[in-house]
């Protein structure tokens, strides 16, 4: 409901060359294409946890504007991300408006992805699960 709130808004209020694609029920080889075209990325997490499609985003090189979904905020930090509270369209409307066609600084942005992707690659999420079993068997 509120995505559909918020694309009625943006569409009256966004250039006519940029369009908003929703991902759901892509594949995963389409997603991925969608997003290395993309320059915004809207986060609608909810309180699943670690939300990754925001994570992929940022990697892919966009700008994440949306809800943490309590698991983002571990890593949704400028100058990629900008949190909106949940359920503040008219803000999350604005900042959309307001980052359309705003660059990133490169060097920070690639010094940031840099970081989130050695912070949350496969072999440090082994060592993370290795890590708490560990302390599981400890007890």
């Amino acid at each position: 409901d509120e995505s559909n709130l918020l694309f009625l808004y943006l569409k009256k209020n966004m250039p006519k060359n940029w369009k908003i694609c929703s991902l759901n029920n892509m594949t995963e080889k389409k997603i991925a294409l969608n997003l290395n075209k993309s320059k915004i990325f809207l986060s609608f997490s909810e309180f699943e946890g670690f939300g990754r499609p925001p994570l992929e985003a940022a990697i892919a090189g966009n700008k994440v504007i949306g809800y943490h979904g309590e698991g983002g905020k571990e890593f949704m930090k400028g100058p990629i991300f900008t949190i909106i509270e949940r359920g503040n369209l008219l803000k999350f409307a604005k900042t959309i408006i307001n980052n359309i066609g705003k660059k990133i600084d490169a060097k920070k942005q690639k010094k940031q992805i840099k970081k989130l992707i050695n912070s949350y690659s496969k072999e440090n999420e082994i060592k993370s699960i290795n890590k708490y079993l560990k302390y599981i068997k400890s007890y």
